[in-house]
């Protein structure tokens, strides 16, 4: 193991389960004498003083002998001494330190079980400092000229480098085994590191909901808390404060009454409090830092770093490490290395420049030379994000056509990312009971109990099903001998295969929903009948009647038996009811959705179907999900297995029901499996890797790397269409195409290209290097604003296509505040999600609502989504033209994030909140099974308006209504969001107009036949 013992000095909260900016991103604030920790709150010293108490002397004299004695600083050191902490790397970066010491050459894809990759200024130091003759490049966040403003953030690559020390023999440590210092070392407690300070404490709850309370600390003036926290609530109501009970610091307290019919109650008392007396900070680290101080180095004078942010300028003369900027471009960083041609390449996020280059040609082509060509150094190559795994081709054996083929360019994968993996190195080596979050060292988390998977079910139908199979060889046999059209074929197979799956009823009135059939691409309506005779009409009498024989078997004599899939349906459903306090949702496909909600209804009581049923497509079900009663249990039964862009990982089920034959149940096993395990790729024996990867992967009990190929290649056919449709890497939007007689903003750029833009969506536009927000249908309505868009800029990504400012903010938050706790008055959040989910929960119960009263009442969707609209229009809300109505529902995107595919309505919420409490009311009133008990209306509201003063404050540019604790987050997402328009191509606009559809176009994407969709 390494001979050094290594150290950071970088400030950290030392907050027990915090250790802030390192946890989850969270700023420290700077204030005169101390910093405070904007995660928890907490209010702490910088540096230490172990000399103004007197209370440390024999540790000050005992290392004294290392310092000269003519040294008259030496005491004074002791006033402001940084606080060390220990680095602890995980078993798989040791294995890493270990393994570069006698690898020569290699380029590896190494998929990372963490969001972040923070060793490898450990791994580079230790390498170069074994290898004086080597040389090592980083490419990575690096932040140039490094200053504190007002916040501590987290470290990029050169600050956290700038920042660690070791000490060397490490095998030799002195430690505390003098009494006395052994004593000193104890005494030293939470008050030499916590700073006492005066605080107002702010309580909000809701008023008849217990469940809704929440508590901040608030650092401003009383009076300043109080406008605040009055503020804030207004925004939720006016007039909606009960009571303010309020104590300020060794004062009486007083109560307020407001409004006795006010909604919250608010409790301000000022006190003066240590902001935590728990802290988790070894003092074994200072204490043997201090006593080792002549062993103690400073990593940048033995290595010292050079910083590349500029393509040009930079010093490479008797320099063994750079540090290359990943915001350069992509030419200019592969540029710098060939002419650098260092011994060690180490890229740090490699999805992200992948990304770079994704759409590309040239960046591609170029890239992919660098790769193949550079051939005689270690290449690292870290990948952090499973949604970009499959542009590395991992278990393919030919190139997809998306991203790289790394078997075409001589990379090994190391993938450690697998549950399987994962779990199989904390089974070996533990958990860090103690730990606590380091810079330099990722947290490795047991996969079963940091990510909660549904559980799941496979339930046979009972009955020969797979027999159809037979069916299928028959016709193929036809084909063979001449006596069916191939393209037939093709259309009875998919036919039967659907048949395999389906729940319906096989035979019966082909125009109801309820009876199975399927369109043929060359043969038309295919029906049970249809291909019955057919079949008579081809094969022998013995083979007809085998068959025949075989659909009794499954459905019955005069095949009109209940389908055997939907019957075990039905006793799951009575099992479930009868046992559990859940809510079921039942996934099929579109086609399928309102045959089988008609055999429901028909089969089950009303109560029931109403109480505890909703039918849905997979792309519905995480609405599904959002809107369960959180004190319900959610199962989910299906016949198909999930789509790509449904998360297990992320899934609010707690039990997926999959029903179907023995043989398609198997092979839906294999892709769950195959989902949840992979990608895993068997290290050959002659293969470069860390001895721990080798040692994990003899114990693996999964297939070869053979048989991987030929599961991802059967998922690949299976869901092809799937795949790009919901390629999150791809396209992270879905839009609906124009139709014809909608209406549209149209807008022409200086090379005669037309882009439209449908109605009532959210744009932005550059104008003088600023960014501006507009919503289409304001434009329409108001010629002087259609006139003023002349010069401006419209972003277009390097498809030429418009991605709106929505989908990349919630892109951004989705992915920064996965750890982030958001507050709004009562009511909190624990993440971006959950606060996502809650603003657009109103929405979802109105769509719940439609599709429960057009089942109800046996009428189509756009009749009842008439009938609500009427309905919310007769509430006495501010909203009451129906068709306005309509459109808070129907105008949407549909984003796709890391966390799966989300609806982002343009009505982000009613104009006050009274009317989302009363659009609740009504459709409680109509559909009472919608009501959950663990929600409050309002809370859906504070969330859309939580959502909307984030996203429109980085617009303006104006963070001074952020909340303390999200000002990290808001600097972050402001970071990335500036780098993300910085990579769009801006497209000058020369005129715009509006204009009618006369010709289905996609829209958002420039094109250049434009005249040939709108009416002349």
């Amino acid at each position: 193991m390494m001979g050094r013992k290594y150290y950071h000095v970088y400030p950290t909260c030392p907050n027990r389960s915090c250790n802030e900016p390192h946890k989850s991103g969270a700023f420290l604030e700077i204030n005169d004498d101390h910093l405070r920790c904007t995660g928890c709150g907490t209010c702490f010293r910088e540096t230490l003083d172990l000399l103004t108490s007197g209370k440390f002397n024999k540790t000050l004299h005992a290392i004294q002998n290392f310092f000269p004695s003519d040294d008259k600083e030496f005491l004074e050191k002791f006033r402001k001494l940084k606080i060390p902490w220990e680095v602890r790397l995980n078993p798989i970066e040791a294995s890493y330190v270990e393994w570069l010491r006698s690898t020569e050459n290699g380029k590896f894809l190494i998929t990372w079980p963490a969001d972040e990759v923070r060793f490898v200024p450990i791994l580079v130091a230790e390498y170069l400092m074994d290898r004086p003759e080597k040389s090592a490049a980083i490419v990575g966040n690096i932040v140039k000229n490094s200053t504190k403003d007002r916040f501590i953030r987290s470290p990029a690559v050169n600050e956290i480098y700038n920042n660690i020390i070791f000490l060397e023999d490490s095998e030799n440590l002195k430690g505390c085994s003098d009494r006395e210092i052994f004593r000193e070392c104890r005494d030293l407690d939470y008050r030499y590191l916590i700073k006492k300070l005066r605080v107002v404490r702010c309580r909000i709850k809701r008023t008849g909901k217990p469940g809704y309370y929440s508590e901040k600390i608030c650092y401003e003036t009383f009076r300043k808390c109080k406008n605040r926290c009055i503020r804030e609530l207004n925004e939720l109501g006016r007039n909606s404060i009960r009571f303010i009970e309020e104590k300020r610091f060794q004062g009486e307290k007083t109560v307020s009454c407001i409004n006795k019919d006010g909604l919250f109650d608010i409790a301000l008392i000022e006190e003066e409090e240590w902001s935590t007396k728990r802290i988790n900070y070894d003092k074994n680290f200072l204490w043997t830092v201090l006593l080792n101080a002549n062993k103690l180095r400073h990593l940048t004078k033995i290595v010292p770093p050079v910083l590349i942010t500029d393509p040009i300028e930079y010093e490479t003369e008797n320099k063994r490490l750079f540090l290359i900027s990943e915001n350069l471009d992509v030419e200019s960083i592969l540029g710098i290395l060939n002419e650098l041609k260092p011994d060690l390449i180490i890229f740090q996020n490699f999805d992200d420049f992948m990304e770079d280059c994704l759409f590309e040609v040239k960046k591609m082509e170029f890239l992919k030379d660098f790769l193949k060509d550079f051939n005689n150094s270690i290449m690292l190559l870290f990948s952090t994000r499973n949604d970009y795994r499959q542009l590395y081709n991992i278990n393919s054996e030919k190139h997809s056509g998306v991203g790289i083929s790394i078997r075409d360019l001589n990379i090994i994968p190391h993938t450690w990312d697998s549950p399987k993996i994962v779990k199989k190195i904390l089974e070996v080596n533990g958990f860090e009971k103690d730990h606590y979050y380091s810079p330099l060292s990722s947290i490795i988390r047991d996969p079963e109990k940091d990510i909660k998977f549904p559980e799941i079910e496979y339930v046979d139908a009972e009955k020969p099903i797979d027999l159809l199979d037979d069916v299928i060889q028959e016709l193929k046999d036809a084909v063979d001998r001449g006596l069916l059209d191939r393209a037939v074929f093709e259309d009875y197979e998919m036919y039967l295969k659907n048949l395999k799956k389906t729940p319906l009823m096989i035979r019966g009135d082909y125009t109801e929903p309820h009876v199975f059939s399927q369109n043929g691409r060359n043969s038309g309506k295919i029906t049970f009948d249809s291909l019955m005779n057919n079949l008579e009409s081809l094969l022998d009498r013995e083979k007809y009647e085998r068959i025949t024989n075989i659909f009794r078997s499954i459905f019955g004599m005069e095949f009109s038996d209940i389908n055997p899939i939907f019957k075990k349906m039905i006793q799951k459903i009575e099992e479930m009811i009868n046992a559990e306090n859940v809510q079921i949702i039942i996934s099929t496909s579109k086609k399928e959705k309102s045959g089988l909600n008609k055999l429901l209804k028909d089969k089950l009581k009303d109560s029931i179907w109403e109480r505890y049923i909703h039918v849905v497509t997979w792309d519905e079900i995480t609405r599904s999900e959002i809107f369960t009663d959180k004190n319900k249990k959610i199962f989910i039964i299906s016949t198909t297995i999930p789509p790509f862009n449904y998360s297990l990982a992320f899934s609010a089920a707690d039990k997926l029901i999959f029903i179907g034959s023995k043989k398609y149940l198997d092979k839906i096993e294999s892709r769950i499996n195959y989902r949840l395990d992979f990608p895993i790729y068997f290290i050959k024996e002659d293969e470069p890797a860390p001895k721990l990867l080798k040692d994990v992967m003899k114990d693996l009990n999964v297939p070869p790397n053979e048989r991987i190929q030929e599961i991802l290649g059967e998922l690949k056919f299976e869901y092809q269409e799937e795949l790009k449709r919901s390629n999150a890497v791809e396209k992270n939007y879905e839009y609906s195409k124009l139709k014809v007689g909608e209406n549209a903003l149209l807008l022409i750029n200086d090379e005669n290209r037309g882009i439209f833009i449908p109605e009532g969506v959210s744009i932005i536009f550059r104008i003088n290097n600023r960014i501006e927000e507009f919503n289409s249908e304001d434009i329409l309505e108001n010629k002087n604003m259609l006139e003023d868009l002349k010069n401006k800029e419209i972003l277009l990504d390097k498809r030429g296509l418009y991605i709106s400012f929505r989908c990349i903010f919630i892109n951004l938050m989705m992915h920064h505040g996965r750890n982030i706790r958001f507050r709004k008055g009562p009511y909190t959040w624990s993440n971006f999600i959950d606060l996502l989910e809650d603003s657009t929960r109103w929405l979802n119960l109105i769509i719940s609502a439609i599709e429960r009263y057009s089942i109800t009442n046996n009428i189509s969707f756009d009749e009842a989504e008439e009938y609500i609209a009427r309905l919310i229009s007769s509430l006495d809300i501010t909203a009451r033209n129906p068709h306005y109505i309509k459109t808070w529902w129907k105008i949407h995107e549909e984003v796709a994030t890391e966390n799966g595919i989300f609806r982002i309505y343009r009505i982000e919420h009613p104009k006050n909140p009274h009317d989302m409490e009363k659009i609740f009311g009504a459709l409680f009133d109509l559909f009472p099974s919608l009501k959950s008990e663990d929600f409050d209306p309002l809370k859906s509201y504070a969330a859309a308006i939580l959502i909307q003063h984030f996203r429109t404050s980085l617009l303006k540019r104006n963070k001074g209504e952020i909340e303390m604790n999200l000002l990290g987050l808001y600097d972050l997402v402001e970071q990335n969001l500036e780098k993300k328009i910085k990579s769009l191509n801006a497209s000058k606009i020369v005129y715009a107009t509006k204009c009618k559809i006369v010709k289905e176009v996609e829209p958002y994407v420039l094109v250049e036949n434009y005249r040939d969709f709108i009416e002349k």
